[in-house]
């Protein structure tokens, strides 16, 4: 009985404890919760800031990346870029520009050598009748240019501005029977006047013998291939396609004269390719080979065409001739300041004359007005030697071609009046 009682009372006391256990598990629990909470936390906090830290690596680093590819690939991606600006603008404010080949790396090269003229274009009396000042061109030949401005190195987008010249009579301007002259010089008008009544100092014949010779010193000056109101700053207006340039212009003189009889004959070659400086001096042993081989030769023309403007705007000297658009034509007579070896500069001056007088008369405001300047450009070689600006750079091709024409038919008439 004894015992019994003993075991029960430790059963009771078993029981106790295990339900004092039991509350003491319930009480620990929340704690035993919450330290696992507080653990992760912790073990969580070590993580996340080095997953932050392994991020931020990573923005430095595609920074790093992407400024290297845009330092890297700008000058590739800027034309791509330009040309899409180019299209959308031309959409929105068009700028007619024209395309031209670029040379090759030989070619190019070899145009590095030497690149300033030996000598300075003239441009005559705006429309205002305002005397100009002399405007010198700096012009840089381009080989294979087969047209005069590329888009895709285009650096600039210039005004053309059409403009016919004229002036009045008076002060530097002597008038003729028919146009004027531009006396820029200390010659008086009063010699100039009677040099201008004179007979031609030559007569022609009527023989198939040539007695002009059509030549070109800036061989590759061009032109624009059509009209527009703009132009490619960087054009270089000048190609050796003889399609283009100036001996196309001599091509549509020499045939006027062929079809009036007239004996002619060009000489294509490209006296400023691949130097510019220079032409001149070459282009004098082209004229004595052909004065040589050809003694009845009385008449060298070196045709050539302006470059008027400034800054970003070129202008065009235009006249309409029979409804039709035509370049102006100037011609340049040379006068000797005493040191150039030009003693017969007068009897080049009254061929000059003659010939302006003639182009007048048959197409009015065809021409600028004669310039008279201290130039040689060769005219010492024969007394029938003028250098004819046919247009500017400005004009087009279309309508140097058909001054070219007019030019021929005026050429022939004025032989054919003075044929023995």
């Amino acid at each position: 009985m004894q015992e019994m009682i003993v075991l029960e009372t430790a059963y009771q006391q078993s029981d106790a404890a295990a339900s004092e256990e039991k509350n003491e598990a319930k009480q620990e629990l929340p704690l035993k919760e919450e330290s696992a909470s507080e653990t992760a936390a912790i073990e969580f906090a070590p993580n996340w800031q080095k997953r932050t830290t392994g991020s931020r690596i990573w923005q430095v680093g595609v920074l790093v990346v992407v400024l290297g590819v845009v330092i890297w690939g700008y000058p590739k991606i800027c034309p791509v870029l330009d040309q899409t600006m180019y299209t959308f603008l031309k959409v929105t404010a068009p700028c007619e520009v024209e395309s031209q080949e670029s040379p090759t790396e030989p070619e190019a090269a070899a145009l590095q050598e030497q690149v300033q003229p030996e000598e300075e274009k003239v441009q005559d009396a705006e429309p205002s009748k305002e005397p100009l000042q002399t405007d010198t061109v700096h012009e840089v030949p381009e080989p294979e240019a087969k047209i005069v401005g590329t888009i895709d190195n285009m650096t600039g987008c210039g005004k053309v501005s059409v403009q016919t010249f004229s002036a009045s009579a008076g002060g530097i301007y002597l008038p003729l029977q028919h146009g004027l002259v531009k006396n820029v010089t200390d010659v008086s008008n009063d010699i100039l006047r009677k040099a201008a009544k004179n007979d031609l100092p030559f007569t022609f014949t009527d023989t198939d013998k040539p007695q002009i010779l059509i030549m070109h010193t800036h061989a590759t000056e061009s032109y624009l291939s059509k009209e527009s109101e703009s132009y490619d700053t960087k054009a270089s207006f000048r190609t050796r396609d003889c399609k283009q340039n100036m001996t196309r212009i001599g091509a549509e003189i020499a045939e006027q004269l062929e079809n009036a009889g007239i004996g002619v004959i060009q000489d294509t070659t490209l006296h400023d390719y691949p130097s510019y400086n220079g032409s001149y001096e070459r282009s004098a042993v082209t004229v004595k080979k052909y004065l040589k081989k050809y003694p009845d030769i009385k008449v060298v023309l070196d045709i050539h065409r302006d470059a008027i403007g400034s800054d970003d705007t070129i202008i065009a000297p235009t006249a309409s001739i029979d409804h039709k658009k035509a370049a102006q034509i100037m011609i340049i007579s040379g006068c000797d300041d005493g040191t150039m070896g030009m003693p017969n500069y007068l009897k080049n001056f009254t061929f000059a004359t003659a010939l302006q007088t003639r182009l007048e008369q048959m197409y009015p405001t065809i021409t600028r007005p004669v310039l008279f300047d201290y130039r040689k450009y060769n005219q010492d070689l024969t007394t029938g030697s003028l250098l004819i600006e046919v247009g500017s750079n400005a004009n087009t091709l279309e309508q140097a071609v058909y001054s070219g024409q007019l030019l021929g038919k005026a050429l022939a008439a004025l032989c054919r009046s003075n044929m023995e």
